[in-house]
């Protein structure tokens, strides 16, 4: 599957993952993963919107865990004082 030409997007390839029982305890739970581009997911979704992850400014995995790292080791520093 191409990622690029009409149906490209920034964010491409796009991976979706349900978790089926997600509710119980991991050993639980089932997960399948879909792979598709992003723009055929948001138009299957008939997308208004929600789909905040493709706005500019919504943080990637390594900004969102260096911001909660930051978070917490003012925190520490914070309780030694």
């Amino acid at each position: 599957m191409p990622f690029t030409g009409p149906h490209g997007h920034g964010l491409d390839p796009c991976g979706l993952v349900v978790v089926g029982n997600a509710d119980r305890d991991w050993r639980e739970q089932r997960e399948q993963a879909f792979w598709c581009h992003f723009e055929c997911f948001r138009r299957l979704l008939g997308d208004d919107g929600v789909l905040y992850i493709k706005d500019a400014d919504f943080a990637t995995n390594g900004e969102a865990a260096d911001a909660r790292a930051a978070e917490e080791a003012a925190g520490r520093e914070g309780e030694t004082e």
